[in-house]
C-alpha cells in the first residue's frame, strides 16, 4: 500500500514539473515557443510586437491581435 503512495506521489511531481518547464518565464520565450494565449493574457507592449511578429505566419496570433485592439477600441470608445 505505500508503495502505490509513492508512485502517486511520484507521478503528480513529475507532471507538476513537465507543467511549470513548458511556461514561458519571459516575452521572448513565449515568442520563441509561439504561445500566443501566454503573449495575449501578458498584454504588454512588448508582447504585443511579439504577436505581430508571429501573425505574419500564425493565424491565432492574428485573431489574438484583433481581440486585444477590439477591447481597446471599445475601452477607448467608453471612456472617451
Amino acid at each position: 500500500m505505500r508503495i502505490g503512495y509513492v508512485r502517486r506521489v511520484k507521478s503528480r511531481v513529475l507532471a507538476l514539473s513537465v507543467l511549470v518547464a513548458c511556461t514561458p518565464s519571459s516575452v521572448s520565450d513565449a515568442e520563441k515557443k509561439g504561445n500566443v494565449s501566454w503573449l495575449a493574457q501578458n498584454g504588454s507592449g512588448e508582447a504585443v510586437a511579439a504577436l505581430g511578429r508571429l501573425a505574419d505566419e500564425d493565424k491565432s496570433a492574428q485573431k489574438a491581435l484583433d481581440s486585444i485592439a477590439q477591447n481597446l477600441a471599445q475601452t477607448y470608445a467608453t471612456t472617451g
